[in-house]
């Protein structure tokens, strides 16, 4: 695996660092704890690719050799740390919270916060009404 950053970002946890600040350093799993020991695992950055076999490099460069290449290009973003603590802060110092969004994300920060905080009121807003068969499912939980 050849990978610029030697952690894995599990932006999955973002709703629970809303709550408790010393989940954060798990949001960062580092990948030498995920890959297997037998694997090849370089932490580094693709700057040049060629289709070609040449053997002139400059000093610069590094040629890997490999039996099967997967390119999996990915995305780039920042990590939000600071926006995450501006997040938690907010809550911190609100009675009331509106989450927008009643879906799974939106539901699970709702239900973090009113775990964490239980006398906060914490109000979910979403733009789909409720289905008529969840009607019997829905609760309030400000």
């Amino acid at each position: 695996m050849l990978e610029k950053n030697a952690y894995f970002y599990h932006v999955i946890g973002a709703p629970r660092v809303y709550v408790n600040a010393k989940y954060t350093d798990k949001m960062f799993i580092p990948y030498d704890n995920a890959i297997p020991v037998n694997s090849a695992n370089l932490c580094n950055e693709v700057t040049h690719h060629t289709t070609t076999s040449d053997d002139n490099e400059d000093e610069d460069s590094e040629k890997l050799h490999f039996d099967y290449l997967i390119l999996a290009m990915g995305s780039t973003f920042s990590v939000p740390i600071k926006q995450l603590q501006e997040v938690r802060n907010g809550i911190e110092i609100s009675e009331k919270i509106v989450v927008g969004g009643g879906g799974s994300v939106g539901c699970e920060v709702a239900t973090k916060i009113r775990s964490k905080y239980p006398t906060k009121t914490v109000t979910t807003i979403e733009a789909v009404p409720v289905q008529d068969s969840m009607q019997d499912s829905t609760c309030i939980i400000s």
